[in-house]
């Protein structure tokens, strides 16, 4: 059974959940952070929304808001590759825009990689549309209604 928690994991959990993810990541994640330090400030600064099964964190969405600019950036979405096929992502995607709403944040950004057609998929499909590239690495940005 899966169950979502909003920051409830340890570096730890966190640590060991991106490890785990590393390789799933274009470029893999410990090929442009270390992981551990990125782990820690993910605890210590953004918003986590999480699934877990048992003490396993299989899946993670990490973003950071500014209320003062009513802005967020998702800087993390990750699902153990075991995990996937399941909605996680998706709900914890769902889970995010709400809490941004209540929050009064009108618009989220992130970037991936253009090679990541999956991912490119789920973000198209949830309404976030194309705003800069760098590289291979794409701005996208969704609009957030709170009233």
């Amino acid at each position: 059974m899966i169950i979502y928690k909003l920051c409830t994991g340890t570096p730890s959990d966190i640590i060991n959940h991106l490890q785990n993810c590393s390789n799933d990541f274009i470029p893999p994640l410990h090929s442009t952070v270390d992981v551990s330090a990125y782990a820690q400030k993910l605890s210590k600064k953004a918003t986590l929304f999480e699934a877990w099964v048992g003490n396993e964190l299989v899946g993670l969405v990490a973003l950071y808001m500014n209320q003062e600019t009513h802005l967020a950036f998702i800087t993390n979405v990750s699902v153990l590759k075991n995990m996937r096929g399941k909605g996680i992502a998706q709900e914890l995607l769902l889970n995010s825009f709400k809490h941004t709403a209540q929050n009064r944040i009108n618009c989220i950004s992130l970037e991936v990689n253009e090679r990541n057609e999956s991912a490119l998929v789920l973000y198209k499909n949830f309404g976030f549309e194309l705003v800069d590239k760098n590289k291979e690495q794409l701005l996208l940005e969704k609009k957030i209604s709170y009233e």
